[in-house]
């Protein structure tokens, strides 16, 4: 540590100091020697408080500093001066005292997490009749440098004495036990007797208490006795020896400190002797179809001697199937019936094991007696017999002997009553019990939906039985079927395992054989169907009879294709239903090609009835719509035919037009194979024969298009056109509408025969209603439609207008206008719109149409914008346009000026109205604005000093509103389009609107700092001129004075609100000057009096 401060010394000693102060201290040596004298006690001072703020140890060895001179030019002079020091920084200083003085600091050891603890302990008891003793010695660590404390928890003993070193410790009662207090750190040997209760129990004797917990717990016992058992709970370690006539007992014990040791005499084994052992017997008896269930439980008590095995004598005839239960090792069944069960262990209290039998039973076995299980050596045997059976078995007791029959309240919990029959209870053997068995026939009722569907090959018959199985469950069912059906399907692969078709007795019979009982509700689908001539025939009504079923009945619906006709007759045991029954109980057709013609009910099953199918002629109905436009040199005809094609399909249509045209027209349409004209010069006729490549039915379409050239038209001009007539040959009926279209610049007038005019709001959806101006419809042949067209000149309309347009104009002082406006527009048919921009517009940030970002390009000028409209604005229909801008209006504000403002507008379409909201700025008066704008007035006086038109002062963030509803902010994506931004809104606000276009403001604007100078030589000029005028002779004193103050009211009235201050301010100095010149003339005459009087 030395040489480092010498070191750092030497280092000290290069460190240059500035000249002005080595020449100062050199030039007052004695001054400086007693400054670092006083520097020497501070520094001293200093160390002390930084050693106390350092925590430096007292035992560390006590360190001075030496003195410190300067300057350093006389160092060597003063080095060999006896005890010298070097001037160093006080901070440096510090530093390096802090190095010096600096020790490690001692390792902390952390406070122990328990005051006390026991380490060991160990007892020793002896034990009389009725009391033990015990002395017990407990290891103790006191952790706590004084006053530790530790909680004995003891329960159930008398302490009888405590002592540590031969003295008695202080001891407090504490909950669960006694508080130890030891008086300082270190360990302790705790002595302590107590005694506790020697309890009894049929057959042995017990202690229980509880000790201090401790990790390590030896107990040590004395018991009278030399043929003793000894357990101890819980059992961790033990040993007992014989010692005399007393028992030893060592043990282990678990850290809880609970014991709990008992003791009993041991049994004296006699290989002689036999066990003794009750038996309870409970045998469960489930009579099935085909088999008897039993299963035996068996419950032994060992009363005396232990048990290695046990016997039971089967019933003849019993099959063995298994036998259960614990510590069994096997079993064996002998030739004499005999069941022998061996335990690994031998048991000395309770044993239960199960046996389960069984014996074949024969379907029509009526009676039974109920077998007995005898337990061989068993000293008294009781037991309990369960009955239980299939629901399909009535099992009843025909004879009872040495029985008494059990309440089920008292197996309640015991057994599960699931098809329990009877239960009975005995108490010796032999006892009967003989059983009725019967079976219970099953009852059946069906309810079935059918339907009978007819195409021209086939008979489908769809049945869907819901069946209703009550007292015994079936397997299969069976069905009279009709004759000549076939079998397609039954059920599913879930619920049929198979179904047969057997011919009984001349009866087609289906038998369905199901995969589980059905018990209860089962639904099993049916279908059949079978062979039918492509012609007309007749046949019974057929139907599927269930042949188990006690009450059979249902619903039968009838359909067919719709090129069929369905009669009845002999109708017998059936109800007519109408067809909304039907399909409110769900009944549909599974073709869509069929339709339902009859439905029936039936409750019994000698339901008929005879069903005639015939074959329906072809019916075609025909609905034409013509549609004719009709423009200066053409005429084009668009028919568009819709056939409905009834009861059967055909594959050929015809339709025909006057000779002249045929040949022009183009016939379009599905599935054509063929078209060929066929033209008659006598009838003047042309026929068309259209030949599809697969018949139709229901509905098609025929689109027929004929184009005439019509001769030119000059304005004023009338022309008559006949409307070549179409007919649909081979049709039942043909019915149709005639829609009449024109170009914009014809006039329509039409002559008619066998037409029935009609509005067009009545024309079929298909055809453009607001483009037909005449419309008629026709119900039979011949018509004739002859039009009358008349040609007038085009007048442009209105195709696009703005409803109103809204600027928010913001106008700085360096003269730049920042504009977000909104246009609420409608537009018919324009692609595009061209803005013109104000004078002076630099910048274009944005242009939105509802909110999407639209493409705007430069027109035929730099002013003129030319803004794309997007698709997807329907005709008429208005939107939003948004549009935000700069505009550089004039050079930055000055003290007095004017600026005009205008907004961008659309030059080739109308606008309806134009609102604005002016911000100007708060440091300027208004007192001019002028132009097309109109201001909205406020009620009330308007002070002089504002602006010529009321304004609000806005601070804050505004948005722009039409009507109170808020216009669509950009929606899109700003990456691709430009940002959406926020005008700051701040100044004087004005409002204005207009009606039409050409919107422009003047604005006349002087700074507030310069009103009052201006007001200052508005009235010195005003006293200037009146004095002026005052001065002049008489005569012309009072003229020039009248015309003067004339001109004042006049300019006062005349003059914008904003200039009203001045004219008011003239007035006043008018008025000052008239009172000054009055105050001058009193004075006067005052005085010629008084000189009058002087005078006398």
């Amino acid at each position: 540590m030395k040489k480092l401060f010498l070191l750092y010394l030497t280092v000290c000693l290069l460190l240059p100091v500035p000249s002005a102060r080595a020449a100062t201290r050199a030039d007052q040596p004695a001054a400086a020697v007693e400054a670092v004298q006083v520097a020497q006690e501070a520094d001293r001072s200093a160390a002390q408080k930084l050693m106390q703020r350092r925590n430096v140890p007292t035992k560390a060895p006590h360190v001075t500093q030496s003195k410190v001179y300067v300057p350093y030019e006389k160092l060597d002079s003063m080095f060999t001066a006896g005890d010298k020091g070097v001037y160093i920084p006080y901070s440096d200083f510090l530093k390096l005292w802090e190095a010096a003085t600096k020790t490690e600091p001692e390792d902390e050891v952390p406070p122990p997490p328990v005051e006390a603890a026991i380490i060991r302990a160990e007892y020793t008891g002896t034990v009389s009749e009725e009391l033990a003793e015990f002395e017990a010695t407990l290891r103790v660590s006191a952790l706590k440098e004084e006053w530790a404390k530790l909680i004995l928890n003891v329960n159930d003993i008398a302490v009888t004495a405590l002592s540590i070193d031969g003295k008695t410790p202080l001891i407090n009662a504490a909950p669960g036990g006694l508080e130890l207090v030891l008086p300082k750190k270190g360990e302790y040997d705790l002595k302590m007797s107590f005694s506790t209760k020697v309890s009894t129990a049929p057959g042995e004797k017990f202690v229980a208490f509880q000790i201090p917990s401790s990790p390590l717990t030896k107990l040590d016992m004395r018991i009278p006795g030399t043929d003793l058992d000894v357990k101890i709970e819980p059992m961790l370690s033990q040993k007992s020896t014989v010692s005399g006539d007393s028992t030893q007992f060592s043990a282990f014990l678990s850290p809880e400190g609970k014991v709990n040791v008992r003791w009993l005499a041991k049994s004296v084994d006699d290989e002689d002797q036999q066990s003794v052992f009750f038996a309870k017997v409970t045998s469960e008896i489930f009579v099935k179809e085909s088999v008897y269930q039993i299963d035996t439980g068996i419950n032994i008590s060992v009363v005396q001697n232990k048990a290695e095995s046990f016997r039971v004598r089967i019933p003849e005839g019993i099959s063995l199937v298994s036998v259960d239960g614990k510590n069994i090792k096997d079993w064996d069944l002998a030739e004499d019936r005999v069941l022998t069960v061996n335990l690994y262990e031998e048991v000395e209290d309770n044993f239960a094991f199960a046996i389960s039998t069984e014996r074949y039973r024969d379907m029509d076995e009526a009676a039974f007696t109920v077998p007995q299980f005898e337990v061989i050596d068993a000293k008294r045997e009781d037991g309990e017999i369960i009955i239980k059976a299939e629901p399909t078995l009535r099992v009843q007791v025909d004879k009872k002997e040495r029985v008494t029959q059990i309440d089920p309240s008292e197996l309640q919990g015991r057994i599960n009553f699931a098809n329990f029959v009877s239960a009975f209870k005995y108490f010796r053997r032999p006892y009967t019990i003989a059983l009725a068995i019967s079976k219970i026939e099953p009852k059946i009722t069906v309810d079935q939906q059918v339907l009978v569907a007819f195409s021209e090959t086939i008979i489908d018959y769809y049945a869907y039985a819901k069946f209703t199985v009550k007292d015994a469950g079936v397997f299969k069912f069976r069905f009279a079927m009709p004759d000549g059906f076939r079998v397609v399907e039954v059920g599913n692969e879930a619920t049929v395992d198979s179904y047969d078709v057997a011919d009984e007795e001349g009866q087609p019979v289906l038998t369905v054989v199901l995969k589980n009982k059905a018990m209860g509700e089962f639904a099993l689908p049916v279908h059949l169907e079978a062979d039918k001539e492509d012609k007309d025939i007749a046949l019974d009504l057929p139907k599927l009879i269930n042949l188990e079923a006690e009450k059979d009945e249902g619903v039968i619906a009838l359909a067919l294709r719709k090129n069929l006709k369905l009669t009845t007759e002999d109708m017998r045991s059936l109800r007519p239903m109408s067809l909304e029954e039907l399909q409110a109980i769900g009944i549909r057709v599974r073709d869509p090609k069929n339709e339902m013609a009859a439905g029936y009910r039936y409750s019994t099953t000698d339901y008929a009835s005879q069903l005639n199918v015939n074959k329906r002629e072809t019916k075609i109905i025909a609905q034409v719509v013509r549609v004719v436009d009709i423009q200066e040199t053409a005429m084009k005809v668009n028919d568009t035919i819709n056939y409905q094609v009834l009861y059967a399909p055909v594959s050929q249509f015809q339709v025909q037009y006057p000779a002249a045209v045929a040949k022009d027209a183009v016939i379009t349409g599905n599935n054509i194979k063929e078209k060929r004209l066929s033209v008659d010069p006598k009838a003047g006729v042309g026929i068309w024969t259209v030949a599809l490549h697969a018949p139709v039915l229901n509905n098609f379409v025929l689109n027929v298009t004929l184009e005439q050239k019509l001769p030119s038209i000059r304005i004023g001009e009338q022309r008559g056109i006949e409307l070549p007539p179409i007919i649909v040959k081979n049709v039942f009926n043909e019915s149709g509408v005639i829609a009449v279209g024109k170009s914009p610049t014809l006039q329509v007038e039409s002559e008619e025969s066998n037409l029935e005019p009609i509005d067009t709001k009545e024309l079929p959806g298909n055809v453009n209603r607001a483009q037909s101006v005449l419309a008629f419809r026709y119900l039979s042949h011949p018509y004739r439609l002859a039009l009358i067209t008349t040609k007038h000149e085009y007048e442009k309309v209105l195709d696009a207008v703005v409803n109103q347009a809204h600027f928010d104009i913001v106008l700085s002082k360096e003269g730049v206008a920042k504009t977000e406006g909104v246009f609420r527009i409608m537009n018919t048919n324009r692609q595009s719109l061209a803005l013109t921009m104000p004078a002076g517009t630099d910048k274009i940030y944005a242009v939105f149409i509802s909110g999407k970002k639209a493409s705007i390009s430069i027109g035929k000028n730099d002013r003129e914008k030319i803004v794309m409209l997007p698709k997807d604005i329907n005709p008429g229909q208005e939107f939003t346009l948004r549009i935000i801008y700069q505009t550089k209006i004039k050079k930055k504000f000055g003290f007095l000026g004017g600026l005009r403002v205008e907004n961008a507008e659309f030059s080739d379409i109308p606008t309806s109205k134009i609102t604005w909201r002016l911000f100007l700025p708060r440091d300027y008066s208004y007192p001019r604005m002028h132009g097309s704008m109109n201001p909205d007035r406020y009620e009330g006086p308007q002070p002089l000093l504002e602006s010529a038109v009321r304004s609000q002062v806005v601070r804050g963030q505004q948005r722009v509103r039409l009507e109170g509803q808020k216009i669509p902010r950009q929606n899109d994506e700003p990456t691709l389009y430009g940002l959406d931004i926020d005008i700051v809104r701040e100044g004087q606000m004005f409002q204005f609107s207009k009606l039409d276009k050409n919107a422009y403001l003047k604005v006349g604007y002087v700074k507030r700092d310069a009103v009052w100078p201006i007001c200052l030589v508005v009235l010195a000029l005003t006293g200037w001129l009146f004095m002026r005028i005052h001065a002049q002779p008489e005569a012309r004193r009072k003229r020039n004075m009248t015309i003067f103050l004339a001109a004042i009211l006049v300019l006062n009235v005349l003059l914008p609100q904003g200039f009203k201050l001045f004219g008011a301010l003239m007035i006043i100095a008018v008025a000052a000057c008239m009172g000054y010149l009055l105050f001058i003339k009193l004075r006067q005459g005052n005085l010629f009096k008084k000189k009058q009087g002087d005078g006398e």
